[in-house]
């Protein structure tokens, strides 16, 4: 085995946003470690409850911006998708999602909460459902990059919230298998 590792699933992954180099993360047993990691947070996030029905209603489309409940509940609208890209650069740059965006390119509000992790797992769902439908990579990066997020906060996450994140983390397990099978890379079953 080399001395793979993959530093950016735990820790407080909000507070110091870390500046990814996959260069740090290679070697043959890669994906075992990356592995075992998610299994690790599967294990933090215990028997999960339900998840609430619904989503929040969210904070409304204002003058001042929109909230970021409101941009994800349109972001579940069909033609949306340009929108999403923009919220996942935004989400790229900062490695956080904020309670209000603002202007024409939704900056985020840096002032605003960025702690509440329902918006996350429902950002993760939306992130699932835009790769399969359009197969780009940028958004299966930018969906790792959230369940690093998901996996450090694991327990900051609420318990009727856990079997989502629980789904979402599968889900993202099974996105990146099918990408190593269809480029024939070896993948650990």
């Amino acid at each position: 085995m080399t001395d793979a590792r993959y530093p950016y699933a735990d820790g407080d992954y909000l507070s110091m946003r870390p500046n990814y180099s996959y260069s740090d993360c290679s070697g043959s047993d890669f994906p075992a470690i990356w592995l075992a990691l998610r299994r690790e947070a599967r294990i933090r996030l215990g028997t999960p409850g339900w998840p609430p029905a619904t989503p929040s209603a969210g904070a409304p489309v204002c003058e001042e911006g929109i909230g970021i409940d409101a941009l994800l509940d349109r972001l579940e609208q069909p033609n949306s998708d340009s929108e999403l890209d923009l919220l996942v650069q935004r989400f790229e740059a900062g490695k956080r999602l904020y309670d209000v965006y603002r202007g024409p390119d939704r900056r985020g509000d840096t002032g605003s909460g960025f702690r509440e992790m329902t918006r996350y797992v429902r950002f993760g769902e939306l992130l699932v459902a835009a790769y399969q439908r359009r197969r780009a990579l940028p958004l299966l990066n930018a969906l790792l990059k959230l369940c690093d997020l998901l996996s450090a906060h694991a327990l900051d996450i609420p318990s009727t919230w856990r079997s989502r994140t629980v789904a979402l983390l599968d889900r993202e397990r099974e996105l990146v298998a099918d990408l190593a099978h269809a480029r024939e890379l070896p993948w650990p079953e």
